[in-house]
């Protein structure tokens, strides 16, 4: 329609995101910024619809959910604007939010196999695992190769302490036909090995994998098992080995998960000066969402300052993190930080808080990457914590 009618805002506005879909965001910005100046040629409903994707691929998340909320209160039975208002909340980590506006466009589209996908990971973090474990199986049962559903799937069982049944589901996406599945299936297996404390089958899956990523140029997905096969050797105390691995990874990716991954790993070794590095890196990017990053940043200090002897510093610092963002990792590191400093009614709060929201753990980057191994000490430091309450006082 656009080759007919330049002016027509409402095609401007669907060529820029076709655009962007298609990587040429000099392009897309080009026209968006055309669509902006003829918004008074598309009807109200075009207007907001494309306000809300416009915030949501070029502003932050709290204003793409603002856009997508006014879209919906205007026009309730719209389903593009319940899906984006879903993953705006997401974003925003209001994971039940995000659950309940993915009920409402399953009501209007109920037959979506594109968003069940993704609707199953809402419901996963916002904690509803039987229903998260029904999406996805529902998925898979008419696309068995689909990988999102296969990691969800992971997921519940994992939560549930079901670990052959998510041995059996990496295993099935380690053996599929796409390199990425594989990829994906393998740092799922090595992360259930570190959860379980097996470092050396850990370390022969992530070398594997590493090697097949490499060989595909996949440099972000080997960057990922580098963390990975680093914390196996942090925790069969190979510090050169995962200093290495470290050096690897931040050479591999400089995705802000890698960072974080990474900077909990020096932590672990105890390099607290290169883990605040790391933080320093994160809290001074320049990016329209940087509201997670500075919350992470600040748990990275608060962590190092905790390992430093000074827990009262880090409970301010994870406070004022918990205002910017309600990070899982934010909360656990909390509670460890209550915990050394006696102050176990608030430690026992942090630490089942943590395990209710344990379905954010399996995945804490919100990026389907395997992660419960953060979650290995958590039933020991909440029964810890629980300990702690009946010790007689005074």
């Amino acid at each position: 329609a656009m080759w007919f009618d330049p002016a027509l805002g409402r095609a401007v506005a669907g060529r820029a995101l076709s655009e962007y879909r298609l990587g040429h965001k000099a392009k897309a910005e080009e026209l968006w910024a055309q669509a902006l100046v003829l918004l008074d040629t598309m009807t109200t409903r075009e207007r907001l619809t494309f306000l809300a994707r416009h915030s949501e691929i070029t502003e932050s998340d709290v204003d793409a959910f603002a856009r997508f909320s006014e879209l919906v209160a205007e026009y309730p039975a719209d389903a593009n604007g319940r899906a984006g208002l879903a993953r705006s909340a997401f974003a925003l980590f209001d994971f039940e939010k995000a659950a309940a506006e993915a009920t409402e466009f399953l009501g209007l589209v109920p037959d979506s196999r594109r968003h069940i996908s993704d609707f199953a990971t809402y419901a996963l973090y916002a904690g509803d695992f039987d229903l998260a474990a029904k999406r996805s199986r529902a998925v898979l049962a008419e696309d068995p190769g689909h990988v999102a559903a296969h990691v969800v799937l992971a997921a519940t069982l994992l939560v549930n302490n079901d670990l052959e049944g998510a041995r059996e589901v990496y295993e099935q996406l380690s053996g599929a036909a796409s390199e990425d599945a594989v990829s994906l299936g393998m740092l799922g297996l090595a992360d259930l090995s570190l959860y379980l404390g097996q470092f050396n089958r850990a370390r022969e899956i992530l070398e594997q994998g590493i090697r097949r990523d490499l060989e595909r140029g996949a440099q972000v997905a080997a960057a990922y098992k580098y963390v990975a096969i680093a914390e196996a050797f942090v925790r069969s105390g190979e510090t050169d080995e995962a200093r290495s691995a470290l050096a690897s990874a931040l050479t591999a990716s400089d995705q802000n998960a890698i960072k974080i991954g990474a900077a909990l790993a020096f932590l672990a070794l105890e390099d607290t000066e290169t883990a605040t590095t790391i933080a320093d890196d994160l809290s001074t990017q320049e990016r329209p969402n940087t509201r997670v990053e500075r919350a992470y940043a600040l748990m990275i200090r608060a962590a190092a300052l905790r390992r430093s002897g000074r827990p009262i510093e880090a409970i301010d610092l994870l406070r004022s993190a918990a205002d910017l963002a309600d990070l899982w990792r934010v909360h656990y590191e909390l509670g460890r930080a209550y915990l050394d400093t006696d102050k176990f009614v608030a430690a026992v709060d942090e630490f089942q808080r943590c395990h209710r929201r344990r379905g954010e753990a399996t995945a804490m980057f919100l990026d389907q990457r395997p992660t419960f191994r953060y979650t290995v000490e958590l039933s020991h430091l909440l029964a810890t914590a629980e300990d702690g309450l009946n010790k007689p006082t005074g």
